[in-house]
């Protein structure tokens, strides 16, 4: 795909593979989370051990309560609006 992908920056993990997960992602317009999820599981023997898989089932777990109770609908952190009143930015359904 290009020349990024003939290199890889700290280590032979994604290399060794036939196709990278980050050009199957890229080519097939996965979002950000499956992009984790197929980043995860590709790599796990290799790299992180059990603890990539446990990091693959969080992404899944976020996949699945943004399906079951989308964000839209979620109240936001607390911090997320600490950072939204600290910005100033205009919110919607949000009180000065």
């Amino acid at each position: 795909m290009t020349k990024s992908l003939d290199r890889q920056v700290g280590g032979n993990h994604y290399k060794d593979m036939d196709i990278q997960p980050a050009e199957y992602i890229m080519r097939n317009g996965i979002r950000f989370a499956e992009g984790c999820v197929i980043k995860y599981v590709s790599r796990w023997r290799y790299k992180g051990g059990v603890e990539d898989l446990r990091k693959a089932m969080h992404f899944l777990e976020m996949l699945i309560e943004s399906e079951v109770d989308p964000l839209e609908r979620r109240p936001r952190s607390t911090a997320v609006e600490q950072n939204l009143a600290e910005a100033e930015l205009p919110t919607p359904g949000r009180k000065k």
